[in-house]
């Protein structure tokens, strides 16, 4: 299975990452280990991927920040 989710590094950068595991328990499991990463701020947004995922799956499975420009 596929999963993803956003992340927060203390360094004010974000992203996604997007990773496969055998089960919703394992794939949690992985991002609590992650968080052990001093580097890491914040994880959010865990989602199982569809087997066929768009580009409108992830702006909707993963909005992000809305940017402004000033």
């Amino acid at each position: 299975m596929r999963f993803g989710y956003e992340y927060e590094l203390i360094t004010g950068s974000t992203g996604i990452c997007l990773f496969s595991a055998q089960s919703q328990e394992e794939a949690e499991e992985f991002v609590k280990n992650v968080m052990s990463d001093p580097g890491y701020l914040r994880i959010f947004n865990l989602n199982q991927l569809p087997t066929v995922t768009t580009i409108g799956d992830f702006k909707r499975l993963f909005p992000g920040k809305e940017r402004t420009s000033k």
